[in-house]
Formats: C-alpha cells, structure tokens, sequence
C-alpha cells in the first residue's frame, strides 16, 4: 500500500515536518542520542525516520481515505516513543480519547482496522464514515496535550519538544493476516545441518554472524535483516556502544549534542490542507446527520460567482472558493476589510453590521466613499498600512469629538460623520496603557504566551495563575483558554475565545468601575508608578502632577486640573500622617495619585 524506504514510494499517502523530509534514510543509519552515555541509540532500517537528526524536528504522516465499511485491515512497519502518537480520524473529527502513544523503541508490524465507526458515533445509522490514519510528533499533534491523566502525560512533558517515530512499509490484507517476523537473520546458524548443537559452538558461530552483520554495516552494505540484528545485539548490551570507550568518539557525540540544543522546533498553526476530500454530499435534512436527502454536487458559492461553479475532481472546492475570495475583481472583501479598519478607527463602521454584508444587514451610510476605499486599497496592494495611514491623516480622523448642536439636529446619529465619537479602548488596550504609563511594559516581540493571574488554580483543566501583571507583556501575549479567560480583559468586553466577533461590545457597567478601584492589577500598577515618579526631580507637586497628567493623557492639564490633583496628594498625605514638607517622598500618597488618574474616563476613552 505504501513504501516509504524510497522517494516515491508513498502513493496517496502524505508526509509532513522537517523531520520526515529529513528523514528519508537506507538501512543502517545510526540514531545518537541527546543525551546519556552511549553513543548510538539503534540503527534504522530503511523509511522515513522523523529523528534522524533530532527529536526535536516534528513530522506527520497521514494515510489516504479509507473504508469504513467493510473494514480495512492495515499493518504498518513502525517505531516511535516521547508521546508520538497514532490515531484514527473518523469524518474529520479529532478525538482525543482515540489517541494512542506509540511506545515501541525497536521497528515493528503494527495492526490497525478502520471500520465499525458508525457505532461509536451512536449507531444511528449505516452511513459509510471517512477515515484515516494520522501517525505525529508533538509538534504537528492536534490532540496534543490531552485531557490530564490521558496516557500518562505529565506537566513536565508539555514543554519537552522531544517526539518521534518512524514507517518503513504500510501493507492493506486481510484481517488475520499480519506480516510475520520471518527470522531469516538467523538463518545461517542452522545451514550446516551437520553442525554441532551445543551451547559453546552455538555462541560462536552467532558471534560471527554478529560480526558480519557489523561488517556489513561499516561497509555500507547492511539489510534490514542486519539492522534487526545489530539493535538486539544493542539492546543485550553485546556490543560496545558506549561512548566513554573512546575519546575521539565522545568529542563527537558532545559536539552532536551541543549542536542538536541549539535546533528550533518546528512552527506549527493550524490550518485547513485542501487534500483528498473531493467527493459530493448529501444534503442533511433540517441540519440532522441521520437524515439526508439527494447527494449534491460540490462547487463554488454562486453569490459569488453567479453560477454554481463546479470543483474539479481531485478537489474539495476549498481552492477555488479561497481564490474567488481573495481577488483583485471580487470587491466584497475589500469592502468588508476597509469597513473593519474604519471600525476599528471611528468606533461605527461604513456599514454600521460588520459581520453581514448581506440584505439582513444595514446598507453602507457612504457606499460611494465605501467603493472608493476598497478600490483603493486593491490599486495599493491590499496594504493595511497605507490604508490606515490614509484614514489617520484625513479631516474626519482629525475632527472634534464635541459635536455641533446644529449639526445635532440634522445628523442626530452622526451618520453623516460631523465629529468623530468618543469611543472606548479596547480590553486589551486599557490594561496595555496601565503597563505603559506605569512604565511596566515589556515591549519584547514574541515569545511564549503568559498565564493570566487567577485567584485559583485548576490543574486538572490546565489553569495555572502566572504573574499578576504578566511579566509587563502586552495582553496579545497572555494565555487564553475557553474553559477561563482573563477575567480583567473579559470585564471590559473581550469577546469570548469561541467566537468571532467583527463588532466589540462597548459596556458601561458597574464591575469596570469596581475593577478600576479594587483589582489588585490596577493597585499594582497604580503602585508601580508611584514608585518610578519619586525619582523624577519634579521639585513641586505641582510640577510632578502636571508630568504625571501629560504622561497618561498625552496634553498638558489645565491648571484646575493640576490643582486638583495637588488637593487630592495633600489629603492623602494627611491620612497617611505625612507632613507638607515630606509630601513629595511619601510614596503611598502619589499611588493615590496614579490610583485616582486611572479611574477618570478620559484615560479609558479615547476623544
């Protein structure tokens, strides 16, 4: 069915990872561990071994389609360890609970039947299910981590990015027909039939088919049958693999070593590949898989090309509809991509339901400004910079938020854009202009993700708390997870992980203002910043708040606005029993100070 001891051998079969295209080796290639005193690990037969060079690199490989009903019966020629793992996926469905990690250190026949699945999905009906088989790394392991105590994971493993596994032949037979060990490795012990039988005379003449077997290999000339040999000879500790043996042999492995550290894993996004699904549908009746009407041809969408544009044979349609999306002569995208980044300018977009451009959607308020843009944005490239700069420069960007009374009566919903709204920052921009202002912000691109701080842990989901302030990264870099978000993001409306949002919502409720005065996030920082503006040579504390105020609004304040801030150190130093002539030392009173700046609106509201 498959042969993956050469180039072509693979058929419809699939590989993936740098570690499978890497990892195309003959019989007798050597495996040197990463890390312990030997020096080879085993040799490999022939195949494709996704840790040839480290087990760092990620592979995958993935059979074709195949039948549900009847079964096929499949054996596979394989080895893997460090949690690579083997599944069957049914409908394209991932199930974890059907993940098996493969723990087999030494090559062997594997037997697998793909069939019978239309009882696990609650054996409603006898329709034929798409499966196939899916052999991965880590790395490339949609299941991956499971559930916690699924397979006997550990925390600790979540961070190795050590993974492999290896295929040398996949045959499809009959069920109970498995490829047998043939054992004609030791074949030549028993060819001199005359030969004696006896314990001594048996080990030498299998220490000189060792021997040639080892011969054969530093020749270049070695079987798989010989591979098989020299590894239980390994595994039986017959032959020296130790690489204290010889000093030149141990420079080499320290030198593996210190080079194979220094190789990045494979990155990894999930994505959808267009890959032998080319087959029509039924239609499912009311939406319900158990029952389905006349099969259906597949094709592309006709709103989008006027006619019911039929997919090619080898393809599922996918292609085709990605092209007519992204193209130069289809302006819906255009026009929905402008409209979200006027959005996310302005606050309302041209077309006020983002997320429906259909006829149950509002009509654009500016059509004609709408087209311009999107045309626009098409000439230049389909740049968001340039558009953005566009946007950022023009006179309706630059307007007052402070709408003419006039023009209020005209325009009441400012559809016309006569001043532009006072909008509200995002989530994450409220607490990212916390970190900036109190001067805590890691500005560091990439990087692993944080967890966002809790007030509990849950190990058995996954929820661990990280540092209150994330370590000063911005929130594009925090954890998220569906089971707990961050709850100081969640407050102020980011969307839930599970669902697209074109629109934000923008709330105003009592819990943003609690969690202004009480989260220990924004007590921190308020803190923070206190700590930082005692050393920043301001002379008065007229002087220190006119700074404080300009550092968090960007704009000189007015001098009542200065003088209120004065008043409020000044009462907080007499609480905190703090003299006039100690005021501008007394930390706790300019916390007060940075406490109360960020709870105004304007530091929450952009106008």
């Amino acid at each position: 069915m498959a042969d993956f001891t050469h180039e072509d051998g693979a058929g419809a079969w699939q590989w993936d990872g740098f570690g499978m295209k890497h990892g195309l080796v003959r019989d007798g290639e050597i495996v040197v561990p990463d890390e312990g005193g030997v020096a080879i690990a085993q040799l490999l037969p022939a195949g494709r071994w996704s840790h040839v060079w480290s087990m760092r690199l990620a592979g995958a490989v993935r059979s074709p389609l195949l039948s549900d009903n009847p079964p096929v019966t499949l054996s596979v020629g394989l080895a893997g360890g460090k949690h690579g793992a083997r599944s069957l996926v049914v409908d394209q469905a991932f199930f974890p609970e059907r993940m098996v990690f493969i723990d087999q250190a030494m090559p062997g026949w594997v037997t697998l039947t793909a069939g019978g699945f239309s009882k696990l999905v609650g054996g409603v009906d006898d329709r034929q299910r798409r499966v196939y088989l899916e052999l991965v790394t880590k790395e490339l392991n949609n299941n991956f981590p499971p559930r916690t105590g699924l397979g006997g994971v550990k925390e600790s493993d979540l961070d190795d990015p050590r993974s492999w596994f290896g295929v040398t032949r996949v045959y499809q037979h009959s069920a109970g027909k498995a490829p047998q060990d043939e054992l004609t490795r030791f074949a030549p012990l028993f060819a001199d039939e005359g030969a004696s039988q006896t314990k001594e005379d048996m080990a030498g003449r299998l220490a000189d088919l060792l021997i040639a077997a080892v011969r054969r290999w530093s020749q270049g000339e070695c079987d798989s049958e010989d591979v098989r040999l020299i590894n239980e000879a390994l595994a039986a500790k017959w032959l020296p693999s130790e690489s204290a043996t010889s000093p030149a042999l141990a420079a080499l492995v320290a030198s593996y070593r210190q080079t194979e550290k220094r190789l990045q894993p494979d990155r990894t996004i999930g994505s959808v590949a267009d890959w032998n699904e080319g087959r029509d549908e039924r239609i499912a009746v009311r939406g319900s898989y158990t029952d389905l009407g006349d099969e259906v041809p597949r094709g592309n969408i006709r709103f989008f090309s006027g006619e019911t544009a039929r997919a090619s044979e080898q393809s599922s349609g996918r292609l085709e509809f990605a092209r007519s999306v992204a193209n130069d002569q289809n302006p819906l995208t255009a026009r929905v991509l402008v409209n979200r980044v006027w959005l996310n300018l302005f606050g309302e977009g041209l077309v006020r339901t983002p997320d429906d451009f259909g006829h149950l959607g509002e009509p654009p308020v500016h059509p004609e400004l709408l087209d311009y843009l999107a045309s626009r944005f098409i000439e230049e490239g389909w740049s968001i910079k340039r558009l953005v700069t566009l946007l950022v420069t023009s006179a309706a960007w630059r307007q007052s938020s402070r709408p003419d009374e006039a023009a209020l009566v005209v325009d009441a919903e400012n559809r016309l854009w006569h001043y532009r709204p006072m909008r509200r920052l995002d989530a994450e921009a409220v607490r990212d202009s916390m970190l900036v202002v109190a001067g805590r912000l890691d500005g560091t691109l990439g990087g692993p993700p944080i967890d966002p701080n809790r007030t509990a842990e849950d190990p058995a989901k996954r929820l661990f708390s990280g540092p209150l302030d994330g370590d000063g990264r911005r929130s594009l870099y925090l954890k998220m997870t569906m089971m707990e978000p961050p709850r100081f993001l969640a407050l102020f409306n980011q969307p839930i992980p599970k669902l697209t949002a074109g629109r934000r919502d923008a709330t105003n409720v009592p819990d943003q203002a609690l969690a202004l005065l009480n989260d220990p996030l924004v007590i921190a920082m308020a803190r923070h910043w206190s700590v930082r503006v005692l050393g920043d040579g301001a002379a008065t504390p007229e002087q220190r708040a006119q700074q404080m105020f300009v550092a968090a609004f960007a704009r000189p304040p007015t001098s009542e606005e200065t003088a209120r801030l004065v008043k409020l150190a000044q009462r907080s130093a007499e609480l905190h029993g703090a003299g006039a002539d100690v005021l501008m030392q007394v930390q706790p009173v300019w916390q007060d100070v940075a406490h109360a700046i960020f709870n105004l609106k304007e530091f929450i509201y952009v106008q």
